[in-house]
């Protein structure tokens, strides 16, 4: 949110850190000295950016309830719950057992079978189960 941007603007400032937006070419700290425009621009940009993301959430939302009215279903197709014993045996399952058992990170056993790290947690634990 804006107030976050503007926080964290500030606290680069005072570490001295020249920010550089490159789609327009705007510095926080050109030539090491501080750019007395910066704060009312980085602001307002940081305000219009809050104001797309809460506008596209709307429009979503707006979008699946027109979706859901239409007929539409949301979630999972009923039908298509996989036990356990099928969910472990896939191959990217398997992929994550082998790195987790060298002792990789679940970020890293993600990034090895390609899959999210919800799906490594979701392996994870049911092999502690």
């Amino acid at each position: 949110n804006t107030g976050d941007v503007i926080s964290v603007l500030n606290w680069l400032d005072e570490k001295g850190i020249n920010v550089v937006i490159r789609n327009n070419g705007l510095q926080s700290r050109p030539s090491g000295i501080k750019n007395p425009i910066w704060n009312m621009i980085s602001s307002v940009m940081a305000s219009l950016y809050q104001m797309e993301l809460e506008n596209i959430k709307e429009r979503t939302t707006v979008g699946r309830i027109v979706y859901v009215q239409n007929g539409g279903k949301l979630g999972r197709p009923k039908g298509t719950s996989e036990n356990q014993k099928s969910f472990l045996n896939k191959q990217s399952s398997q992929q994550i057992i082998k790195a987790l058992n060298k002792g990789l990170t679940v970020r890293e056993a993600g990034k090895v079978a390609g899959v999210s790290t919800s799906t490594v947690m979701k392996v994870k634990s049911l092999l502690v189960a």
